[in-house]
C-alpha cells in the first residue's frame, strides 16, 4: 500500500453474528487469493489483519480492531467503479452495518456506554465525505454530559476525519472541563490537520 494514486474505500464493519468461517466462505467464493496478514500482538499493540489480492490492482483488507473492538472490511484500487464493486460483493456476501442500521443504533442507545459503542461504531463505517446524519451525531455525542461518551466521539472523529470536525475538536481541546478529553482532542485535531487520522489507520492518542 501507500502508492500516490492508490485510491482506499470506506470500512465495511462486520456485524457480531459473523464468524471466522463465514469470512472464508466468503473470500473461497469469490476467489481472492491470499497476499499475506500480521498475526495480533497484544504487547506491541498490533491488530490481526490479512490482505487478498483481487487482481493486479486491487486488493482486500480485513482488519481486526482492538482499538475499537470491531472488524471490517476496506478495499484499496486505482478505479472506484472496481473497488465499489468488490464491496457490493462484499455487502452481498456478508452480514455488514448498513449506515441506516448504524445511525438507528446510535440514536437508539441513551445509556452511556451503548451510546459509546454505537458512536464508535458509526465513526469507523462512516462514509470518506461528511454527511450530516453522521456529523450530527458525532458531535452531538461529543457533548454529552458524560466524559467516556465524549471520548468515544473523539475515537469516532479519528476514524472519519472530515474537516467538518475542525471547530468542535477546537472547542474540546481548549475548554472540555476533563482533561483526558482535552489532550485526545488536541491529538486528533492534530492529526487531522497534518492529513493523519485517514483509512486505513486512524490516530490512536493512547499509542502515542
Amino acid at each position: 500500500m501507500g502508492r500516490a494514486s492508490e485510491l482506499v474505500s470506506r470500512r465495511l464493519v462486520l456485524k457480531d453474528s459473523v464468524s471466522p468461517d463465514d469470512i472464508e466462505k466468503l473470500v473461497v467464493s469469490l476467489n481472492w487469493e491470499l497476499e499475506g496478514y500480521v498475526k495480533r500482538d497484544v504487547d506491541r499493540q498490533v491488530d490481526f489483519s490479512a490482505t487478498w489480492r483481487v487482481d493486479e490492482v486491487t486488493r482486500v483488507y480485513f482488519v481486526e480492531d482492538d482499538y475499537v473492538d470491531e472488524r471490517y472490511f476496506f478495499v484499496s484500487g486505482v478505479e472506484w467503479s472496481e473497488i465499489e464493486r468488490v464491496l457490493d460483493e462484499i455487502q452481498s456476501s456478508i452480514a455488514v452495518w448498513t449506515l441506516d442500521e448504524l445511525i438507528l443504533e446510535c440514536d437508539g442507545n441513551i445509556y452511556p456506554a451503548g451510546k459509546g459503542k454505537a458512536v464508535v461504531r458509526l465513526g469507523v463505517g462512516a462514509p470518506l465525505e461528511a454527511v450530516d446524519s453522521v456529523k450530527d451525531r458525532i458531535v452531538g455525542a461529543s457533548k454529552h454530559r458524560e466524559p467516556r461518551v465524549r471520548r468515544r466521539a473523539l475515537r469516532a472523529i479519528s476514524y472519519t476525519p472530515w474537516p467538518e470536525y475542525r471547530e468542535r475538536l477546537a472547542e474540546l481541546a481548549d475548554g472540555d472541563l476533563d482533561e483526558g478529553v482535552a489532550r485526545e482532542a488536541r491529538v486528533v485535531l492534530q492529526a487531522l490537520v497534518d492529513g493523519a487520522g485517514s483509512i486505513p489507520r486512524p490516530v490512536n492518542p493512547n499509542r502515542l
